[in-house]
């Protein structure tokens, strides 16, 4: 009867005393900056070239980002030449602070793609 009135009048100071304290603070608010972005595209084809990478597409995506980010932009384009049944590949890449820029540096790439596509 000792040992169980020993172990219950622990238990019971254990339980006082394990109760969390009300704790007081401060919650702080992070800014979260990108200071570089980066996207990479990798195509078979002008037709896949045209349904993944539009213009339209980019502008959405910039309107996101601030003013002085650094972006850079990648399109891999592959092929398969049947006659030799060898593979080519070429990649295009582009990286501007200015977002004139950088559209106009897209475009250009873009249309480069679907010139390698086309020739």
């Amino acid at each position: 009867m000792k040992n169980a009135l020993t172990i219950l009048a622990l238990f019971a100071m254990a339980l006082s005393f394990s109760q969390a304290k009300n704790l007081n603070g401060t919650i702080s608010e992070r800014n979260i900056i990108v200071s570089n972005m980066a996207v990479s595209i990798t195509v078979d084809s002008a037709e896949e070239l045209e349904k993944t990478f539009k213009i339209s597409d980019i502008e959405d995506f910039m309107q996101s980002l601030s003013e002085n980010e650094s972006i850079s932009i990648e399109i891999v384009c592959n092929t398969k030449q049947d006659n030799a049944n060898m593979n080519k590949s070429v990649t295009y890449k582009v990286n501007a602070n200015n977002r004139g820029d950088f559209l106009k540096y897209a475009t250009k790439i873009r249309n480069a793609a679907l010139a390698f596509y086309n020739n």
